[in-house]
């Protein structure tokens, strides 16, 4: 007898400790309210699977204390409420009547939508099959068979990636796995765009909005577009010089914060950083590309000007170094433009 309490002891123990608490925590959740009655028809939780549920499902019904009301249905049985897992595409959920009963009036309304805020829900009657109602749905019996079906979206997830407002933009990643009619790209009111891809680049700071249909409805999202607004122009006072002037002083002018500048005047030289306004002298007639790379951050932008060194009584000069110039001195004793 001491052996059994004994050994009934050390079970009590593991029994408790292998009891599981399982929290629900409702997304969506649909409902049907009267003057008698609040029950939860189906649900869209983060943890559970499509299908009956173990940990969560009601029983279904069934014996002599039948409830009258709307039900969902998987396998020929039929469920107070049954879970279904979080929305990741299109759903159209069948509502059943285990009885025929002649109702009066009642509402059909959906709560608990945190986490779905961007989720279209709506119910279609076979009273009325080529519409589909929003939320609450108001109507009257009787509920015979397969009535209603609820219709929902799934989430439609916008990613932002902010880039630079000089060079590539920004861009934009849309997740949209619904069926759509059409979809529109839209920034202060004005339409840039039709039946755009998943894919947006090259876009401006600004507030845009995502806009798209189907025959559940119509979803406007907003989302921002913040780029690094650094930019620059660089003012180049002459691009044609003489051999006796050779000099030039570029300067750039730069809106936002910078990191560094780089100046590469394309003869061979070495580059010259971090400076607005440098002054640089050719020493040999040719044609050089000039160019100034500016970044900012993880921003880079690089501007380039063809420079002309001549010497216009030197026209034996030019072509021997077979260059194709910008001008030529002519017989007029002017320079022209070829």
């Amino acid at each position: 007898m001491t052996m059994r309490l004994l050994l009934l002891l050390l079970l009590i123990p593991t029994f408790i400790y292998s009891q599981t608490i399982v929290e629900v925590g409702y997304k969506l959740r649909l409902t049907k309210n009267n003057i008698w009655s609040y029950e939860t028809i189906v649900a869209f939780d983060s943890i559970a699977t499509d299908g009956p549920d173990n940990c969560c499902d009601a029983p279904t019904f069934g014996g002599p204390n039948q409830v009258f009301g709307l039900h969902t249905k998987i396998n020929n049985n039929y469920y107070l409420f049954n879970f279904l897992s979080k929305l990741t595409y299109e759903r159209s959920v069948p509502l059943y009547t285990f009885a025929n009963p002649d109702t009066g009036e009642f509402t059909l309304d959906v709560v608990d939508t945190f986490g779905y805020e961007t989720t279209i829900l709506s119910v279609s009657d076979s009273l009325f099959p080529d519409q589909r109602f929003n939320f609450p749905y108001t109507t009257v019996g009787p509920i015979t068979g397969q009535r209603f079906t609820l219709h929902t979206t799934a989430p439609v997830k916008i990613n932002v990636t902010n880039g630079c407002e000089s060079d590539s933009g920004g861009t934009v990643l849309i997740h949209n796995p619904n069926q759509m009619w059409t979809n529109e790209l839209i920034i202060n009111g004005e339409i840039i765009d039709y039946d755009i891809d998943s894919i947006i680049s090259n876009l401006s700071s600004g507030t845009y909005q995502y806009k798209w249909y189907n025959q559940t409805g119509n979803q406007v999202i907003n989302f921002q577009v913040n780029n690094n607004q650094f930019d620059f122009d660089l003012i180049l006072p002459f691009n044609y010089l003489w051999i006796q002037d050779p000099g030039i002083i570029p300067e750039v002018l730069i809106t936002g914060d910078y990191d560094q500048i780089i100046w590469n005047f394309g003869d061979g030289s070495e580059l010259i950083y971090d400076d607005l306004n440098p002054v640089y002298y050719y020493s040999e007639v040719g044609q050089y590309i000039l160019s100034v790379t500016v970044t900012s951050g993880e921003c880079s932008k690089t501007v380039q000007e063809v420079i002309t060194i001549d010497n216009v009584f030197g026209f034996p000069n030019i072509k021997l170094k077979n260059n194709d110039y910008l001008f030529y001195y002519g017989l007029d004793g002017r320079l022209h433009r070829k």
